[in-house]
């Protein structure tokens, strides 16, 4: 769990370059932060904060969409396991 004086610093980083907090990031629309992106291409401490929120959120996109094959894969797999022991 980060301390107070760690949040205090990065909240302070954050104030120096110009950065939303993460409930600012977290409430700015995929369009948004492409725009930011885009405008801070040649700044790469802005840019990369950017970037990795659209990764964070591609991310886990693609696991939420994953999810149900993910169950489905377990059940079967524990189904398989149960029979399988069944018949030995």
């Amino acid at each position: 769990m980060p301390s107070n004086i760690d949040s205090a610093k990065d909240e302070q980083i954050l104030g120096y370059h110009e950065l939303p907090d993460g409930k600012q990031l977290k409430r700015m629309s995929k369009l948004r932060l492409l725009s930011m992106l885009s405008l801070y291409e040649n700044e790469p401490i802005k840019f990369r904060y950017f970037e990795d929120e659209l990764d964070r959120r591609k991310y886990t996109d693609i696991a939420r969409a994953n999810l149900p094959g993910i169950i489905i894969g377990a059940v079967i797999g524990a189904v398989a396991t149960m029979i399988g022991h069944l018949f030995m």
